[in-house]
């Protein structure tokens, strides 16, 4: 082989080495990534898990409060029979008011998770 043939091949190796060097850089790029991705879709699938657990927590809670509600409510009517109607019902009202706005709190502040979580 001739002098020039010989340079042109070390030449064109030297360009090899350079593109597979590139190469293999972009893979371990892609690697990387790709494992932050992965890491990333735990830590939301974690989160879905735990907001999920969090509903069913809020809605047993919900359900508890209303039976301990009824129960209050039954054992209430009895000490208050000596009040007149429309006593009973302003008093019902704010009870029900009251159960409202904490149940809006506390939905306000799950919408606050999520929207947290999807961020």
């Amino acid at each position: 082989m001739s002098k020039k043939g010989k340079e042109d091949l070390e030449a064109q190796k030297k360009r090899l080495d350079l593109q597979l060097k590139k190469v293999n850089d972009q893979k371990a790029k892609l690697e990387k990534e790709k494992k932050s991705v992965d890491a990333d879709r735990k830590k939301i699938d974690k989160a879905w898990k735990e907001l999920d657990k969090a509903k069913k927590k809020w809605a047993d809670e919900r359900e508890q409060r209303e039976k301990q509600s009824l129960s209050s409510n039954v054992k209430g009517s009895k000490q208050r029979s000596s009040m007149t109607g429309g006593a009973k019902l302003s008093e019902q009202y704010a009870d029900l008011k009251k159960s409202f706005d904490a149940e809006a709190k506390k939905m306000r502040d799950l919408k606050k998770k999520v929207d947290q979580l999807t961020a």
